[in-house]
């Protein structure tokens, strides 16, 4: 959507506009031609302004060709009239996965007259780079569709301020779209926020996905051999209560979300990192299953089982590995509670309230007789 040129004055040298010395005379926006060859390479965004603002736009279109071929196909763009000021909202398809698409806002701005317009601009800018590394697909697009839409208002009341003298009419046209952009601002943010939240929510299930194939096939590869044993353990019984504990993990997720609790997902951190968190999930449940019945068979953990039949004891320990899985908290504290507490002694007082010095035995240093008595 590039804006037509010329109507509005012509630019001097130093960048500012001359209004047009007769009423109704049109101008056409010319900057002076850069000195030297055009450069080579993938053109910027003020090469582009620069050859758009020019009566004949060959090259622009030539530069645009170039520009698309480099950071993909241009959704979107406003160029200024007056000053050299642009901005493209591009789509990038990726080449391993051609229905995901990368968008991305490229825009080159002169520094606004108006202090307010140009804090608006930089605050745009930020919420561009701040949301586009957490969002993906349509909610970028989306995202990104709005902060361009503000950069190109921002844009035009910006060609307002390059007037000599900008009427009364223009100056509050120009404080009223700044003031606007900046309380919209907080709007999309949290609007952001909440896609940004869905989307780290979608990478961090797709992971629990990934999680619990991880550790079905570590679970199989345990229950397969029945026969073997870890000391007196059965690996097919280690295998029942890390599965026990892998399926916990994910019930205690779905039971979260279904009572709208929140998860301790932090959507700043990335959508790989809750990727990861989702794939270590099932795993880290079906890991205490395991872990806990080792802790039960070795004594560290003293527990009393009524007497029962094989099949009793053994839901008994699937159970508890269903609840390690469930609750790594729990889990965690009972191991932390059934480490050895290790005490040193101290060496008890004598008669005279001293304590002397400590034997290896822990009792006391018996001193030397001395020479020449019984």
């Amino acid at each position: 959507m590039g804006t037509d040129v010329g109507h509005v004055g012509a630019m001097e040298g130093d960048g500012h506009v001359r209004p047009p010395t007769e009423p109704g005379t049109a101008f056409t926006v010319e900057p002076p031609e850069p000195d030297g060859e055009p450069p080579t390479g993938s053109p910027s965004v003020h090469d582009l302004i620069v050859a758009y603002q020019k009566k004949d736009r060959t090259q622009y279109q030539l530069l645009k060709n170039d520009f698309i071929e480099e950071n993909g196909a241009v959704q979107d763009e406003y160029i200024a009239v007056r000053s050299q000021s642009g901005v493209y909202l591009t789509d990038r398809a990726s080449r391993l996965l051609p229905w995901r698409h990368s968008y991305r806002i490229r825009a080159y701005y002169a520094r606004a007259l108006n202090p307010s317009v140009d804090d608006a601009v930089r605050k745009t800018r930020f919420e561009e780079s701040r949301w586009r590394p957490v969002l993906t697909g349509r909610s970028e697009e989306i995202v990104l569709t709005q902060l361009f839409s503000l950069i190109a208002s921002l844009f035009r009341v910006q060609d307002l301020d390059r007037n000599a003298e900008p009427t009364p009419a223009q100056q509050t046209m120009i404080a009223v779209t700044a003031r606007d952009v900046l309380a919209y601002v907080p709007v999309l943010q949290r609007f952001a926020a909440g896609l940004a939240r869905r989307a780290t929510l979608q990478a961090y299930f797709f992971g629990m996905l990934v999680g619990v194939a991880i550790a079905a096939a570590a679970i199989w590869v345990l229950s397969v051999p029945a026969q073997l044993t870890l000391g007196t353990i059965q690996l097919s019984l280690v295998g029942n209560c890390a599965a026990a504990g892998g399926v916990g993990a994910v019930i205690s997720v779905m039971v979260r979300v279904t009572n709208n609790d929140n998860l301790n997902i932090d959507y700043e951190r990335g959508r790989v990192i809750a990727f990861l968190v989702g794939v270590f999930r099932p795993i880290i449940g079906a890991v205490f299953g395991g872990i806990l019945l080792i802790f039960l068979k070795s004594g560290l953990i003293a527990i009393t089982i009524a007497p029962a039949t094989l099949q009793d004891i053994t839901l008994f320990y699937v159970a508890v590995g269903f609840l390690a899985g469930f609750s790594e908290r729990w889990a965690q504290d009972t191991i932390v509670n059934s480490t050895p507490a290790m005490k040193a002694r101290t060496p008890p007082a004598g008669p005279d309230g001293a304590t002397g010095d400590a034997s290896p035995r822990g009792g006391r240093r018996r001193r030397a007789p001395r020479a020449g008595t019984d």
